[in-house]
């Protein structure tokens, strides 16, 4: 996981929201409400990581290949690298993760088109993956403080034979595009609500010049 400035701002009474913030690549800041139940890792958790090992060994069985349990914790820690923050619900296994990805040299900022092409083509895809089967999805517009035109992808589906729910955010702030997924798992915890309390509860404020 990359190291930024950020802080995270933890209020002591058990059972509340927490209020949250970080500092993204482009030095813009998102705050958020982390329900209660949900914890800040400053490592990505060994039972997170034996999952999305699982997920790539799966993969990598379908392509002919066959990578030792060692080089799939390798590549599932490289995957979660690339992610700026991530929130994990210990009781269930469910996680977000939280990514931004900075504007190339001379590459334009995404109009609303751009961004529901994008939030499709990431729903297509999710469709594409390994073992997923019965796919609902969903794609709506959900205007965010300082965000808006992000769209919002659902999806419902078997992986494996597991129930899951995707839902994820793609939008723009100035300078980065952002993109948050959550997936949870309704069978262990049904936190539906919970994880769409917390994107509402997404604000984003540019950096502030000097």
């Amino acid at each position: 996981m990359k190291y930024l400035f950020w802080g995270l701002l933890m209020l002591l009474n058990a059972g509340y929201a927490q209020s949250a913030s970080l500092i993204t690549p482009a030095a813009n800041k998102l705050d958020w409400q982390l329900p209660s139940g949900w914890l800040v890792p400053a490592e990505t958790p060994d039972e997170l990581l034996a999952e999305i090992a699982l997920h790539i060994g799966h993969e990598a069985t379908e392509r002919g290949q066959t990578p030792t349990q060692q080089q799939l914790l390798q590549a599932a820690a490289k995957r979660m690298e690339a992610n700026e923050q991530l929130l994990y619900h210990p009781q269930s296994g469910a996680w977000i993760s939280i990514d931004f990805s900075p504007l190339r040299t001379k590459e334009s900022p995404p109009t609303t088109k751009t961004l529901e092409l994008s939030a499709r083509f990431a729903l297509e895809s999710l469709g594409n993956e390994e073992g997923i089967s019965e796919l609902q999805k969903d794609q709506q517009v959900l205007n965010l403080a300082g965000a808006p035109d992000t769209n919002r992808i659902t999806a419902n589906y078997k992986q494996h034979g597991s129930q899951t729910v995707f839902s994820g955010l793609i939008g723009y702030i100035p300078g980065e595009w952002f993109f948050i997924y959550a997936t949870s798992y309704p069978e262990k915890a049904e936190l539906s609500a919970q994880i769409s309390t917390l994107f509402e509860s997404l604000s984003f404020s540019p950096k502030t010049t000097p």
